[in-house]
């Protein structure tokens, strides 16, 4: 049993999965760790650059299947974790890897899930987002909070790299129902969490390909906000935020 495993959602991240592997694994050293790719490419690219690589590490793993996007890619990989602890992140070179050791940090110190913002004070967009890009994200974030309450009090609803305590994720997975690919909002709404953590981190350009957001996606995304307005109605959660310097890095 490790202390974390790492879940790492791929699509077609041949390029960057090396790279982002090593980070991850530097951010941990220290830990009992265990790293998992869950792959939906279509193609064998990206598990194959993971296989050859880490042929001989049985602590880095990889399972290729076709799934319906990288929030249920998460949750499989929920399902084949053996940490105590899930880091979530992509793996497309927007997330920087060393940040995984302040999530961790967090919940060292109690947090139940901790989450990488990049609104709060010392977060921020690397690059010049188009402005039709920064109305897409602005009225995704402001739709979850009008959704789900606990969102509210979140300053980036829409992060996909948190840490999450196994114990608090595990006794719900059953009822979990991701859409598209974004699953922190279906762990706020339905995990009993009395404690978030927010880390500023910096969301970096990206490296290979494109963004994931597209009009079908949007659509799914409306959808499953409707299907958590009503297990969403808590307002008992805490969240802390990291101040800027202790930020690693």
């Amino acid at each position: 049993m490790a202390d974390v495993t790492v879940v790492l959602p791929t699509y077609q991240e041949s390029q960057t999965i090396a790279s982002v592997i090593e980070a991850a694994r530097d951010a941990v050293r220290g830990r009992d760790y265990s790293i998992l790719v869950v792959d939906d490419s279509p193609d064998d690219r990206t598990a194959s650059a993971v296989r050859n690589r880490y042929v001989t590490d049985d602590r880095v793993r990889v399972w290729h299947r076709q799934g319906d996007g990288l929030a249920s890619a998460v949750l499989e990989g929920f399902e084949r974790a053996d940490g105590d602890r899930y880091v979530v992140l992509d793996a497309d070179g927007q997330h920087p890897p060393r940040r995984i050791r302040n999530l961790l940090y967090r919940l060292d110190d109690g947090a139940d899930l901790a989450v990488c913002s990049r609104h709060v004070d010392g977060g921020e967009v690397a690059g010049d987002w188009p402005t039709h890009r920064r109305l897409i994200s602005w009225g995704a974030e402001t739709l979850a909070q009008l959704a789900v309450p606990t969102a509210r009090k979140l300053s980036d609803p829409m992060s996909g790299y948190f840490a999450v305590e196994a114990d608090v994720a595990d006794p719900v997975r059953e009822r979990l129902r991701p859409s598209g690919y974004k699953i922190l909002l279906e762990l706020v709404a339905r995990c009993p969490i009395r404690e978030i953590a927010e880390v500023p981190y910096t969301f970096e350009e990206r490296e290979e390909g494109s963004s994931n957001l597209g009009p079908r996606e949007y659509a799914r995304y409306v959808q499953h906000l409707a299907r958590l307005t009503v297990p969403a109605r808590r307002d008992s959660v805490q969240v802390v935020t990291e101040e800027v310097n202790h930020v690693d890095g």
